[in-house]
């Protein structure tokens, strides 16, 4: 077999997918997605208007403060319109060090969830649905919690779970989606466009949209200037993405 392709199928994508809910749909813009630091050290006030149309470099700095601003949670929902296949996902942070993701797939017939945590540099992982063979060809048991040693096919999702939870490293990412998206020359220009307002989870926010080549891009931003939901729609796929700051995330080592 495979082993690449098995690793892909064993965590579902979801980590490629939360960095950036349009990268499906051939562009990766997250435009919408996220995020520092050690513990939950609340971003300084940005002196950017909650309503009023903004530039790309604007957003990409409400997404730098959004994702600095530990502990948070984010919750995603992928439709894949060709089949109707509906990916979740969940990517918890409580420092750029301590992230927990989930992702819930349909593979072959079988819905698979997958947990992986990483605590420093020590990653763990659990799936849970589908047949042990799934498993075993990772030297894993279905539904039990594994360390993943430095030299086992699986480690090199550990980064994939920092970059998840980095802001600087994603906002560098982000930085390169948006100039793709808005043309380099444009990140100045004021082409997001407020479009109203809408509450998200009993929050106020004010919507902004683009409408790129491949899909149209919205955000939701609180009076806080933080994010608290993301949407990406287009031919191939929809991708909703909400976000909450909650300072009661602890995220400790599922095994001694």
């Amino acid at each position: 077999m495979n082993t690449r392709k098995n690793v892909t199928l064993w965590l579902a994508l979801f980590v490629l997918v939360s960095l950036a809910c349009g990268w499906i749909n051939g562009v990766s813009p997250l435009s919408g997605n996220p995020p520092a630091g050690s513990n939950a050290t609340q971003p300084p006030a940005m002196n950017i208007p909650p309503a009023g149309d903004l530039s790309g470099t604007e957003m990409l700095e409400i997404e730098r403060v959004s994702f600095a601003a530990y502990p948070w949670r984010m919750k995603e929902s992928v439709l894949v319109k060709d089949t109707q296949q509906t990916v979740t996902g969940l990517v918890e942070a409580q420092s750029a060090t301590r992230v927990h993701v989930q992702s819930t797939q349909d593979i072959n017939g079988n819905e698979v969830t997958i947990d992986t945590i990483l605590i420093d540099a020590t990653l763990y992982m659990k799936g849970t649905g589908g047949p042990a063979e799934y498993y075993q060809q990772f030297g894993a048991v279905e539904g039990q919690w594994m360390q993943v040693p430095p030299d086992h096919p699986l480690a090199a999702y550990a980064e994939l779970a920092r970059l998840a939870a980095d802001p600087q490293k994603l906002v560098e990412t982000l930085a390169k989606d948006f100039a793709a998206l808005l043309n380099q020359s444009d990140m100045d220009q004021k082409l997001i466009k407020a479009i109203g307002s809408e509450s998200v989870n009993g929050v106020s926010t004010s919507v902004y949209e683009y409408k790129g080549k491949v899909a149209t891009y919205r955000w939701w931003v609180g009076g806080d200037r933080r994010l608290y939901k993301l949407s990406s729609d287009g031919a191939l796929n929809a991708t909703t993405i909400l976000v909450e700051y909650d300072p009661s995330i602890n995220i400790q080592p599922p095994i001694p």
